[in-house]
């Protein structure tokens, strides 16, 4: 038998060397395709945004001096905080209940969830459209019930947009969640209920630093796509509002 001792051993420093090459290759192709479809594309708009019509800052002075476009901002920033604060607050025990789920069960929520992903952007907001409007399933089952005497104002304002998108939303907060809460240990909850923590104390204090990754991925995802998103949601709804009207 062949004792190797710590001088025989090649030094740390050499094997890291070694490996470096190999793992630097294997991200080639990824730097590549950031830089191509990313970063020269940002370049470009950049590089228009201080040479046309005129080279200087003419465009971004004109931009923050204008009343009009800092509102539009503000009501951009607004509504995307907003959308993304309530599909965290909803995606968060769907991704929970996904991950606690017998396999089965799950695999069929997961086709649910994926089917309303692949259903087209436009027929989805016209469903919504059908759903909120003032003769829709919405206002005429509250209506029914008692709840309401009158039809509430659900399109075409800050309440249906942010219905629409949250909806659209939900499954790209879904998943980084269940990703992440599928791989915390049960055994964990378990501990904390033995140590006597109460339900709520194992949420906050450990389930929620556990998933905090999958939360914060996912929330940012969801906070920058609904900054493109809301522009065409808004005029979606507007003219469904229109032909509706």
């Amino acid at each position: 038998m062949v004792i190797l001792t710590e001088q025989d051993s090649p030094p740390r420093a050499e094997r890291v060397r070694f490996v470096r090459p190999m793992n630097f290759a294997l991200t080639v192709p990824a730097l590549l395709l950031l830089v191509v479809f990313f970063i020269l594309p940002v370049l470009s708009l950049l590089l228009r945004s201080v040479m046309e019509p005129e080279p200087g800052l003419g465009n971004y002075a004109a931009l923050l001096g204008s009343t009009t476009y800092l509102k539009i901002f503000l009501n951009t920033f607004t509504v995307s905080a907003l959308v993304t604060a309530v599909t965290l607050a909803i995606g968060f025990p769907v991704a929970w209940a996904l991950a606690i789920m017998p396999s089965r069960l799950s695999s069929i929520v997961f086709a649910i969830l994926l089917l309303s992903m692949w259903t087209d952007l436009l027929t989805r907001t016209y469903a919504w459209m059908v759903l909120l409007q003032r003769t829709g399933v919405v206002n005429k089952t509250l209506m029914g019930l008692g709840l309401i005497s009158e039809p509430l104002p659900l399109v075409n304002n800050l309440t249906g947009v942010t219905i629409g998108m949250t909806y659209i939303m939900l499954p790209f907060i879904i998943l980084p969640l269940y990703g992440v809460i599928r791989k915390i240990d049960p055994a964990i909850l378990q501990a904390a209920a033995l140590c006597g923590a109460t339900r709520w104390q194992s949420l906050t204090r450990v389930l929620v630093p556990l998933a905090a990754p999958g939360m914060v991925s996912g929330a940012l995802m969801v906070f920058v796509m609904s900054l493109g998103y809301f522009c065409h949601a808004g005029a979606a709804w507007r003219h469904g509002q229109h032909d509706a009207g």
